[in-house]
Parts: structure tokens; C-alpha cells; sequence
């Protein structure tokens, strides 16, 4: 066949092909509509695999139950009021003594220490302590507070009995 009746019929195909086919060389075309039905039907089923998976995940972890109802009330109270708990007076007791609730407290079952329980000699300790800081305070007539844990502990577990030592002065 002569080179024009190719040319001819390549025109034909060409003008029979819809405008979304692009012909690349000689009986080969390349249909942009068959691409973009398989794009979107592979974005969609990616799409829904995707938020099966995560509500999956999401029906599979228990509810949370630390956030319903209010906290349980506190057993064992001896020296602070209900009210001192829940006012993170804890927490700044452990920060004066660099610690955790583990410092005072023993673990319970689970992930939640014991709070009630006085099987921790540290626990006694730390009330006596609590005593002598507010009886030490009462004895202020502004009714601040002067006195904390953190005067005497400054951090650590164990109070400071001494000032550090004094650095050494440079020799002029």
C-alpha cells in the first residue's frame, strides 16, 4: 500500500474517534475515558477502604470511662478537705518534692494509684508534714501562706538542712 492510503485511512480512524481518545502511532490509541472511569473508581474504592478502616478502629476501642459522672469522692481524708483535692493542692505537693503520686501513695489495681491506702510510710510522713506547715501558717495573722513543702525541699525528696555551699570567690 502507498504511503497516502495509510495517511487516508489514519485520517478516517482519526475522524471517527471520539475527541477524549488520543492516537499515538499506527492501530494504537490511548482512551482518556477508560483512564479516568478507572482513576475514579479506584480514588472511590480507596476512599471507602479508608473509612472502613478508621471507623473500624474507632468501634473498636472501649468507651471512655473516666469521663462520666462525677469523680469518686475521696476516702481516707485526715488532714486536707475535699475541697484542698481538688484544688491541685497535689500537685504542687509534687512538684515541691520532685516526685510523682508514687512518692506518698501506693499503686492500686490498674493504671490509678491507691489513695486511700496508708500501706506507703511516706504517706505519714507527708501528713505530719502538711500539719506543721498549717500550724506554722495559722501563726501568720494576714492569713497568707508563708510555708509550703517547697521552702524546705526545694525539688528533692529529701528537705535541705543547710544552705548549699557558698562558691568559692575568684582571687583579684
Amino acid at each position: 500500500m502507498p504511503a497516502t492510503c495509510h495517511r487516508k485511512q489514519r485520517e478516517e480512524e482519526e475522524s471517527k474517534t471520539p475527541r477524549h481518545t488520543l492516537n499515538i502511532g499506527h492501530r494504537r490509541s490511548f482512551h482518556w475515558n477508560r483512564v479516568l472511569v478507572y482513576d475514579t473508581e479506584m480514588r472511590l474504592l480507596g476512599t471507602f477502604a479508608s473509612l472502613a478502616i478508621f471507623t473500624g478502629v474507632l468501634l473498636a476501642q472501649p468507651p471512655d470511662q473516666s469521663k462520666k459522672g462525677p469523680p469518686p469522692a475521696a476516702k481516707n481524708l485526715q488532714v486536707l478537705t475535699e475541697a484542698e483535692l481538688h484544688s491541685g493542692l497535689m500537685q504542687k505537693y509534687a512538684a515541691a518534692l520532685g516526685g510523682n503520686c508514687l512518692t506518698c501513695h501506693v499503686q492500686g489495681t490498674g493504671t490509678r494509684p491507691d489513695f486511700a491506702s496508708d500501706d506507703n510510710p511516706h504517706k505519714v510522713i507527708a501528713r505530719n508534714m502538711i500539719k506543721m506547715t498549717k500550724e506554722i501558717n495559722a501563726k501568720f495573722p494576714d492569713g497568707k501562706e508563708h510555708v509550703t513543702c517547697y521552702t524546705c525541699h526545694r525539688g528533692s525528696h529529701e528537705p535541705a538542712m543547710a544552705p548549699p555551699p557558698a562558691e568559692p570567690k575568684p582571687a583579684q
